[in-house]
């Protein structure tokens, strides 16, 4: 008997046959999610309406989030079943990769800060091969992160369960819950930060893609300039904060300035610096001297 694989249960809209919701899901479905997920990762696909037994479908589509190693959801509309599903992901734990368009559906807030693979929604029902292969990228690089070894995912219910723990500590006496306020403080910078990064990330990606002038050199993007050196400050706070490492930082400062203006690039680089020297953050001094060189080496191999 063969051996029974890991699967991925994939949570969307699913619609009635030929209308254009099912010719969504049917094509991030068969034209995204199964070359990378069965594939290359080797994982069985579920879906709810896919799902060939008899019996309950509310009890099998538990039992598929349940036993599922990662789940997939789209959130390209305001769905109750997404999001009843999605609810139950976050229950179990399980990891969740999103799909969506903030700039065509509304996300709402508790969800709205979690990190978004963006599938735009153009043409109802048409998903368009550029889009497709980006989104093979991305996906590719989410089951990398989610299947590692060790990976557990941080949802709304680990952290209010993480939090329920350190009150139990709160209340087991005075040295304990000096350290337990402790704890909660820094969760609750990091999930500040986080939350940030993940805003200001959004509003890079809606922002206007760099062009090309008349004269052949890329275009300034709009009002991107303070947006993008406002994200790149806050990689460099993770960084200092010891959130990052080094090579991390690099990492995404590049992938942050990767196609833009030249003057936008200058402008972040001078923010970065400033944030090096005016920070309140504790942090070695050799590790800001680190930061402070690895940043200046990338300022000198970008082409301007």
């Amino acid at each position: 008997m063969s051996e029974e694989r890991e699967t991925c249960f994939v949570i969307t809209p699913i619609g009635e046959p030929g209308d254009d919701r099912r010719l969504r899901a049917d094509a991030l479905y068969d034209g995204i999610l199964r070359p990378v997920v069965e594939e290359q990762f080797g994982l069985t696909l579920q879906r709810g309406d896919l799902l060939h037994e008899v019996g309950n479908i509310n009890h099998q589509v538990v039992r598929g989030i349940f036993g599922a190693r990662v789940v997939v959801a789209d959130l390209i509309e305001e769905n109750g079943n997404v999001y009843y599903e999605l609810g139950i992901a976050d229950a179990f734990e399980r990891p969740v990769i999103r799909f969506g368009d903030p700039a065509t559906s509304r996300i709402p807030f508790d969800n709205a800060q979690e990190r978004l693979i963006l599938l735009p929604d153009p043409y109802p029902g048409v998903i368009s091969v550029v889009d497709a292969e980006r989104c093979k990228q991305d996906l590719e690089a989410h089951l990398t992160t989610v299947l590692t070894e060790g990976y557990e995912p941080s949802t709304i219910v680990t952290t209010a369960g993480v939090s329920a723990q350190l009150q139990t500590i709160v209340e087991g006496g005075e040295e304990d819950a000096a350290i337990a306020e402790a704890l909660l403080d820094i969760k609750r910078e990091l999930l500040d930060t986080n939350r940030r990064l993940e805003l200001l990330t959004q509003q890079v990606r809606s922002s206007p893609s760099p062009t090309l002038s008349s004269k052949g050199s890329i275009a300034a993007p709009g009002q991107t300039d303070h947006t993008v050196s406002a994200l790149v400050d806050q990689v460099v706070e993770m960084a200092i904060g010891g959130m990052l490492t080094p090579d991390q930082l690099i990492d995404r400062v590049q992938a942050l300035l990767a196609g833009r203006h030249p003057d936008v690039k200058r402008a972040a680089f001078r923010s970065a610096a400033r944030t090096l020297r005016s920070t309140n953050l504790a942090a070695d001094p050799e590790i800001m001297a680190e930061i402070d060189g690895r940043l200046a080496e990338l300022m000198a191999e970008l082409t301007f």
